[in-house]
């Protein structure tokens, strides 16, 4: 349910689920670590002409 104004959160409600959270902030950690690993992958092994656009993107985004 959404609290606001007109339906407030009973007392003994817990307004963040702690454990949803840390478990979020693991997989963006693992998403971050895994993309960091393709553009070192890219970088490394100079990528072809077709593929530049990608990594110029990558490059763009990590900077």
């Amino acid at each position: 349910m959404i609290y606001d104004k007109w339906h407030k959160p009973p007392e003994d409600a817990m307004l963040v689920d702690y454990e949803s959270f840390e478990e979020l902030a693991g997989k963006y950690l693992r998403t971050q670590r895994v993309l960091k690993e393709i553009y070192e992958l890219l970088e490394k092994h100079q990528p072809p002409w077709y593929l530049r656009k990608h990594y110029n993107a990558i490059q763009n985004v990590l900077e």
